[in-house]
């Protein structure tokens, strides 16, 4: 897997851990960022197939209003963001997502920010799939940060 960082926020984002709980995963820490951050990953020789009854997983731990939301880059370049996301929980939560029940955003990855809705598209050879935290509007990414592992 290849791990690439983009977003004015990246040179903030942490590896972090805790010894209590015994079993508290290493995550990416947001929690001094002052602006969009997204994380991806990519496997080095094979695309992503997500149609038909494609899901996509994740653990997650969000504190405050974060939301974290899965972006995707297609074969063709374009970068998408989700419209559904994961947002705050007490606790670590499994949450899996639909993909045929999402709808896609046209997302600028040099800034991380939404340009607009998609109007058709193929996801039959998506080249990455990530995850992507969006706070430009409340500006208070550094408060509560997410956690995902």
């Amino acid at each position: 897997m290849l791990v690439q960082l983009y977003g004015p926020g990246q040179d903030s984002l942490k590896k972090s851990n805790h010894p209590q709980p015994i079993d508290d995963p290493f995550y990416v820490w947001s929690g001094l960022c002052l602006g969009n951050w997204m994380v991806t990953l990519k496997h080095k020789t094979s695309n992503v197939d997500l149609t038909g009854f494609a899901k996509i997983s994740w653990r997650s731990k969000q504190a405050g209003l974060r939301q974290l939301r899965i972006t995707m880059k297609l074969a063709d370049g374009t970068w998408l963001v989700s419209d559904q996301f994961d947002d705050a929980t007490k606790d670590w939560r499994i949450r899996e997502f639909n993909v045929q029940d999402i709808t896609w955003y046209k997302l600028d990855a040099k800034s991380v920010v939404e340009i607009g809705p998609l109007q058709k598209l193929d996801l039959k050879n998506g080249k990455r799939n990530w995850f992507y935290r969006f706070n430009a509007r409340w500006k208070i990414g550094f408060l509560l940060p997410p956690r995902l592992d």
